[in-house]
């Protein structure tokens, strides 16, 4: 979202395992007009001249796959504005599996900083790996609810550009307040 007027630059970086959260990051990208980028390919150059970042991640057996990246560049993130669209397959009604996910992923530095965005994500079984597979089977087994049973043994795909609205519109307002503030500063200072 940076064009020769613009004072703000935002970059979407991002992770994902069987494509969910990739394509939550291609759809934003494409709202926002700014560039995204897979976690392992970012610089810090690129991380430091951001304004603000998108970051996407799964949830993988309880934990962020962006955790790694997160812990090594906190020195970098930590001042700007962030926004965290976090896909997994937990039901909206799981607050506080949720509020679990960030409190045991996300530094409270980050988290004081971050809007948090949950997106319901994708559960393909036939195109799992063997361990994931195996993974879902003892989960299933763990499980004491028969409707979570269920749940867990039937395929989901619930990712559709319609949940990215509630995110884009929190962007998008970020976003024109500081084009605002910047015009409102140079209007009273120039």
């Amino acid at each position: 979202m940076k064009n020769k007027d613009s004072i703000l630059n935002g970059l979407i970086i991002y992770n994902s395992k069987y494509g969910a959260t990739r394509q939550y990051a291609e759809w934003l990208a494409q709202a926002l007009k700014i560039p995204l980028i897979r976690s392992g390919e970012t610089t810090a150059a690129q991380v430091t001249n951001a304004d603000f970042l998108l970051i996407g991640t799964p949830v993988y057996m309880g934990k962020f796959r962006m955790l790694k990246w997160i812990r090594k560049n906190m020195k970098n993130i930590r001042n700007k504005k962030l926004f965290f669209f976090i896909v997994n397959a937990t039901a909206p009604g799981e607050l506080a599996k949720r509020d679990k996910f960030v409190l045991d992923n996300l530094p409270g530095e980050i988290r004081a900083k971050s809007s948090i965005y949950f997106l319901p994500g994708r559960l393909i079984h036939k195109k799992l790996t063997l361990f994931d597979r195996l993974m879902v089977a003892i989960g299933v087994r763990i499980e004491k609810n028969p409707e979570k049973r269920k749940a867990m043994r039937s395929d989901l795909d619930a990712v559709k550009k319609d949940n990215l609205t509630p995110l884009i519109n929190s962007v998008n307002d970020f976003y024109y307040r500081g084009q605002l503030l910047s015009s409102t500063s140079v209007a009273t200072h120039g």
